[in-house]
């Protein structure tokens, strides 16, 4: 059984995922909680990425967590391209949003708009 963030899902970026969903956000924190997995004994880190609305997005890759944090500190929103399924909000790619580019498309998707106006989110 392989985490929500397999070899494949790492090499992908922005726009790479079919049936993912996309938001642009500050991020207004970041943890990590450690734990074992209960069937196979294995070790894992899992990093909740939240978004200035207070919506929670999961990571087991420390690459994708490392990069918001340096969007985070930046000042700088990101772009997260996700899943959701029983588990919450699995974060497929990532990406830094320069000052000015897509503000219209940030200003609904940190309403939550998108999903009243049946609005994809296309960067």
């Amino acid at each position: 059984m392989s985490t929500p963030q397999s070899k494949n899902n790492q090499e992908k970026g922005i726009g790479d995922h079919e049936k993912a969903k996309r938001v642009i956000t500050g991020v207004s924190d970041i943890t990590q909680k450690q734990g074992v997995n209960s069937k196979t004994k294995k070790p894992y880190t899992i990093y909740k990425i939240i978004g200035d609305a207070g919506m929670s997005y999961s990571t087991f890759d420390e690459n994708l967590a490392t990069l918001a944090r340096s969007g985070r500190d930046a000042g700088l929103k990101i772009e997260i391209e996700y899943e959701t399924d029983k588990y919450g909000n699995n974060i497929k790619a990532i990406r830094l949003v320069e000052p000015g580019q897509d503000e219209a498309v940030a200003t609904i998707a940190e309403s939550g708009m998108e999903d009243i106006l049946d609005f994809d989110i296309q960067a």
